[in-house]
């Protein structure tokens, strides 16, 4: 049958990269082997459950690899273990963890493990697959993973909450060129001067990462977080006014009414009380919304404002003695969103009417179906 060809297709490729990996003497191979093989886990997703056994104990050669005296082939080596940990984990998400259980605790404790080392960056790219190999054991485990949440959460927390961001005074002609390790913007004060604003990309990459992995935690564990909410909260409800990527500002907008809900359902030992964290909340709203450019975080956080908002007791909404400030700001949103779409749409037209204007009158080519238009 077609699924069997499909299946001894899949066993000898894995076979072919893996045995060669397994092999050869030379770092680079091994490499592109665990490369290669957290790409054919992907596309081959359920498939892979006849090979569990047979891939996990490469994978953990892999992992246990020890460096060289050389800096190049150590950084490699490097690079190696993280791309194993990567098809590791990217394993144990396709199959799920009854296909995966008797090696879930082993990777999870590698992973905690590795969170809790000393990295000399925080734009470190072995962090960064750390990271993500935690969101899919997390996919596999799901509650199971709750014992690791010690291990894992300060390290979480403490990337979430990451600036980012250094202020310098501007001088005209004096703008810091672009490295790409860090990208520059101005911002205009209050006072009508400017500052530079400097952003670590790396650190940025990091930050938003750690946000995702707390936004799919909400969710996928919910009140299992337990002491851990209150932190969660905290970083959501700041990172509101992160200057920097328009991305963290969109995720933690999206992160509130799930941490709300939370702390509505109540946990053991709830620390933090619904009506607290929606006045911190909504007051950061009203802080950060009249200011937000960019349309898509401004119609998140104005969606978050009013479904927060119905969650606020009567009692905890009278304490605010904002809301009708709040109101006053979801008119003026709505009015700015509605005035960006109206301008996006004159836009439209316009390019319509340039790429009609650019046509030749004479090219009867032209004025086929199909050969003028945006694609």
């Amino acid at each position: 049958s077609s699924s069997s060809i499909l299946l001894e297709d899949l066993a000898t490729t894995l076979s072919t990269i893996g045995q060669s990996a397994h092999d050869s003497p030379y770092i680079f191979f091994k490499l592109e082997g665990m490369r290669a093989l957290g790409a054919v886990i992907t596309a081959a997703g359920k498939l892979m459950v006849p090979f569990v056994d047979d891939m996990v104990p490469l994978f953990h050669t892999m992992l246990t690899l020890e460096s060289s005296t050389s800096s190049k082939s150590d950084e490699d080596t490097i690079k190696t273990t993280s791309f194993a940990l990567e098809a590791t984990t990217l394993l144990a998400m396709a199959v799920g963890y009854d296909n995966f259980k008797e090696y879930a605790a082993g990777v999870a404790d590698y992973i905690a493990d590795g969170l809790q080392q000393e990295f000399s960056s925080w734009s470190d790219s072995h962090l960064q697959f750390l990271l993500r190999g935690w969101t899919c054991i997390l996919d596999c485990m799901q509650e199971r993973a709750l014992p690791y949440l010690d291990r894992v959460m300060p390290k979480l927390v403490i990337l979430a909450n990451l600036k980012c961001i250094t202020a310098l005074p501007f001088e005209p002609g004096n703008d810091i060129p672009e490295d790409g390790e860090n990208t520059h913007t101005h911002e205009h004060l209050p006072d009508g001067s400017e500052r530079l604003l400097l952003l670590n990309n790396g650190e940025a990459t990091s930050k938003s990462t750690a946000l995702s992995i707390l936004l799919v935690m909400i969710t996928q564990v919910s009140t299992g977080l337990g002491k851990w909410i209150p932190d969660v909260a905290t970083v959501v409800v700041d990172n509101l006014a992160f200057r920097g990527v328009d991305e963290i500002r969109l995720k933690s907008a999206y992160s509130l009414v799930p941490v709300a809900r939370l702390l509505l359902e109540g946990y053991p030992n709830q620390q933090l009380k619904l009506s607290d964290f929606l006045a911190i909340a909504l007051q950061r709203l009203l802080e950060a919304m009249p200011v937000e450019e960019d349309v898509d975080v401004l119609r998140c956080m104005s969606s978050a404002c009013q479904d927060l908002l119905t969650l606020a007791p009567t009692s905890g909404a009278d304490k605010l003695n904002i809301v009708d400030d709040i109101n006053d700001m979801l008119v003026a949103c709505d009015e700015k969103i509605a005035q960006h779409e109206a301008e996006e749409d004159e836009e439209d037209e316009d390019d319509e009417e340039n790429e009609g204007g650019d046509s030749d009158p004479d090219d009867g080519a032209d004025s086929l179906p199909g050969k003028r238009g945006r694609f």
